[in-house]
């Protein structure tokens, strides 16, 4: 939804270009500071932290995003793809860099991100289009219950991985 329709929603809440650039930008900053930070999580940094980090985002970005109609509260929100993007990206890698086959790891997440950013997107996209184009910006409490789903996800993957490198770091 976001990446899809999340320019033409500010447009129409009446932000300038201007404005709209510097909102893509804060989360793209929000992201690399986690970043940067990941290395410094020490026993924070495991898979389960960070999906239930992202999950927990989701629960609060993106219904506040469907009411967000100043640009103070839409710069507060993009702070939150941090969590949303960059903990979800984080605790996945993190996930199969533990649970991959010795020596697979790298494929692991290579083929999770493929799928992710290439079949998942893809086959979502026209799926956001349709419930933006009928419900506006309402459509972003979809992607709230999406944290709900990470959530559920994350519990399963701590009950099938292995448990030492679910829930610490390393």
């Amino acid at each position: 939804m976001f990446y899809g329709f999340g320019t033409i929603a500010w447009r129409r809440i009446g932000f300038d270009d201007t404005v709209i650039g510097m909102l893509w930008t804060l989360g793209v900053v929000a992201e690399i500071g986690l970043f940067w930070m990941a290395g410094r999580l020490g026993r924070f940094g495991s898979a389960a932290f960070l999906l239930t980090l992202a999950g927990i985002g989701a629960m609060v970005r993106w219904p506040l995003t469907a009411i967000a109609d100043t640009v103070a509260m839409a710069a507060a929100l993009q702070v939150l793809h941090a969590l949303t993007f960059g903990a979800a990206h984080l605790g996945a890698m993190r996930f199969l860099q533990d649970n991959a086959p010795p020596g697979l790891e790298a494929t692991a997440q290579a083929l999770y991100y493929a799928l992710v950013t290439g079949v998942l997107m893809g086959t979502f996209m026209p799926l956001a289009g349709l419930l933006y184009e009928a419900e506006g910006m309402a459509a972003y409490h979809a992607m709230g219950g999406l944290g709900v789903v990470t959530l559920a996800a994350t519990a399963v993957l701590v009950r099938l991985g292995k448990p030492a490198a679910v829930t610490n770091p390393g």
